[in-house]
């Protein structure tokens, strides 16, 4: 296959042909635009829409404020070929009527040949850049062949089906199937009843036994998953070759112990969340970066809107977090959601977390961080209450952290 490379100028073949016949469409749109023969006219207009068709979409893209990607022309990867086509057809009957019999028989055999070589080097080409997908990651760019995620929701089913009565769970990076690739491969892929949950920000460990699929890209919560539940092999590669790979794990309920237990009072928020501890890891230190990972267990699901804690449609549930030193002063925060409150389930404990940075004009530690939970986008905090269920505050403040021993 070492004489392949040689074929490349094929590309050229096919590029001078493209840029000669947006000429001929140019040509014969002027030319024949108010012919008499309503048919040539019909050809002149068929021309200037090819002609348009690849014009206008490029000139949109002449100015612009936000890189331009080739796949923002995919929609014209036809017209090259219809154009080439069209040019090549007038060119042989213009051969036909003008010509001897002997050039006609040329013209054709050379016209086929070039056609067939551009079809057999477009087959290749195609060929070659689905084997490359197929055995390299493409971060940003190509997805993996879905036969790769279909088979790990295949396995995930299947470990489904040998434990019983439980959930599955899919933790993934993202988990709204609107905006986020691999939450809508699986959504479509998983016929099970399943949960999808950004990996990246959240761990949900339900208060019945569940399977897991990790995907390799949802990052920090298989750290948390391995401590608690037992993987199951195989691992299925992300790709051919690939060192990535989805895994498997059971979960069978079991206490959840977190680092620094929280057993006062007030302890749960209005929406239905109660803390049950926290944990930290990172630099507590000016200019450096707080790892801040909350514990807390889903006691009831919130309320509709208008009551506190309530979720309309349309809204969710973020955490605040707010890095204080001891005189109360802010020097660091990080908000999210964590894990949005439509895939809340009572019974559910959800480690979340997420990285503070600390201003480096702070003072040296210690550290105290005060994390809520508000509204979104309403930016309207919920309460906390009492056993009485009466209001008891806005935050728990917790910590120190960064102490000196």
């Amino acid at each position: 296959m070492a004489w392949l490379p040689s074929l490349y100028g094929l590309d050229l073949l096919e590029e001078g042909l493209l840029v000669v016949a947006l000429g001929f469409l140019a040509w014969r749109a002027a030319r024949d635009w108010k012919a008499e023969d309503s048919l040539v006219r019909s050809q002149a207009r068929l021309a200037l829409l090819l002609l348009l068709t690849w014009v206008i979409p490029v000139a949109f893209f002449l100015w612009h404020s936000t890189p331009v990607y080739p796949h923002y022309f995919i929609l014209l990867y036809p017209l090259p070929y219809w154009a080439i086509g069209w040019m090549l057809e007038n060119a042989l009957d213009w051969i036909e009527v003008r010509g001897s019999t002997t050039m006609v028989r040329w013209a054709v055999v050379v016209v086929t040949l070039a056609l067939l070589a551009l079809v057999t080097w477009q087959v290749y080409l195609q060929q070659s850049l689905l084997t490359f997908v197929d055995t390299h990651d493409t971060p940003g760019g190509y997805g993996a062949p879905v036969k790769y995620p279909l088979a790990a929701a295949h396995r995930a089913e299947e470990l489904l089906a040998e434990t019983g009565d439980a959930e599955l769970i899919a933790l993934l990076p993202g988990a709204d199937p609107r905006y986020d690739g691999q939450a809508a491969v699986f959504d479509v892929l998983l016929r099970q009843d399943h949960r999808l949950v950004d990996g990246r920000q959240a761990l949900v460990l339900p208060a019945q036994p569940a399977v897991y699929l990790w995907d390799p890209r949802a990052g920090p919560a298989v750290a948390q998953l391995s401590e608690v539940a037992v993987e199951v092999g195989p691992a299925l590669p992300l790709r051919t070759g690939s060192e990535a790979t989805y895994r498997f794990f059971r979960w069978q309920p079991t206490t959840v112990t977190p680092a620094h237990s929280w057993d006062g009072e007030p302890a749960r928020w209005a929406s239905g969340a109660t803390l049950v501890g926290y944990d930290w890891s990172g630099e507590p230190q000016p200019g450096g970066t707080v790892h801040w990972t909350l514990y807390w267990r889903v006691e009831e699901l919130p309320t509709a809107s208008g009551e506190p804690g309530g979720v309309s449609t349309g809204s969710d549930i973020h955490w605040f977090n707010h890095l204080m030193d001891g005189y109360g002063t802010r020097w660091g925060q990080m908000d999210g959601v964590g894990f949005p409150a439509s895939g809340w389930r009572v019974g559910d404990t959800v480690v979340t977390w997420f990285d503070i940075t600390i201003s480096p004009d702070a003072p040296p530690p210690p550290y105290f961080v005060r994390s809520g939970m508000y509204i979104y986008p309403d930016v309207v905090n919920i309460p906390l209450v009492d056993a009485a269920g009466n209001p008891a505050g806005e935050f728990i403040e917790l910590g120190p952290i960064g102490a000196t021993p």
